[in-house]
C-alpha cells in the first residue's frame, strides 16, 4: 500500500456537506473528467452532524484506489446526517482502475 502522494497522484477539490435529504440512498459516483483525472462522490454517508471528512487515498496493487476518511469536528448527539463527500484525483495512469470507498467498489477507465 502506497500513499497517493508517494505515487505522484494529487488529491484536490475536497468537499463534504450535509444536504437536506434525509432519505438519501448511499451510492458512489465516479466521473472521469479528463486524461488521468477523476472525481469520486459518495452520496448518503451516514454520520453524526457537524463532522469534517478528509479523504486519505492509498494506491494498492492492480490499479486499485483505497479511500479512507480522516474524520474531524465535533459530533452532535441525536443528530445524523447523510453527507455528500467528494474529491478529485489527478495524475492517474491510463487504464482500468478500481476504487474502494466506504463499502462501495467501482471500476472505471481512465484515458
Amino acid at each position: 500500500m502506497t500513499s497517493a502522494l508517494e505515487c505522484g497522484v494529487d488529491v484536490g477539490q475536497q468537499m463534504a456537506f450535509c444536504p437536506d435529504m434525509e432519505d438519501a440512498v448511499g451510492s458512489l459516483v465516479v466521473d472521469v473528467i479528463g486524461p488521468g483525472h477523476i472525481r469520486f462522490t459518495e452520496l448518503g454517508h451516514d454520520a453524526a452532524c457537524d463532522l469534517t471528512f478528509s479523504p486519505n487515498v492509498k494506491l494498492l496493487a492492480n490499479n486499485t484506489i483505497l479511500v479512507v476518511y480522516d474524520i474531524g469536528g465535533n459530533p452532535m448527539d441525536n443528530c445524523v446526517c447523510k453527507y455528500t463527500i467528494s474529491a478529485e484525483l489527478s495524475n492517474l495512469t491510463s487504464g482500468t482502475w478500481s476504487i474502494q470507498v466506504a463499502g462501495f467498489t467501482q471500476q472505471f477507465d481512465v484515458p
